[in-house]
C-alpha cells in the first residue's frame, strides 16, 4: 500500500485525484474554492 502512496503519478486511480485532473480542476475548482474560502 506504500508504493501506491507514495507514488500518486504512477496510479492511474490516483490517492485522490490524478495530476491530470488536478491541473484541470485546479484552475476552475481553485478559483471557486478561493473565492467561497475569501467569502
Amino acid at each position: 500500500m506504500d508504493e501506491v502512496t507514495m507514488t500518486p503519478e504512477m496510479t492511474p486511480q490516483g490517492d485522490s485525484m490524478p495530476p491530470e485532473t488536478i491541473q484541470v480542476v485546479s484552475e476552475e475548482d481553485a478559483a471557486k474554492a478561493v473565492e467561497g474560502l475569501e467569502d
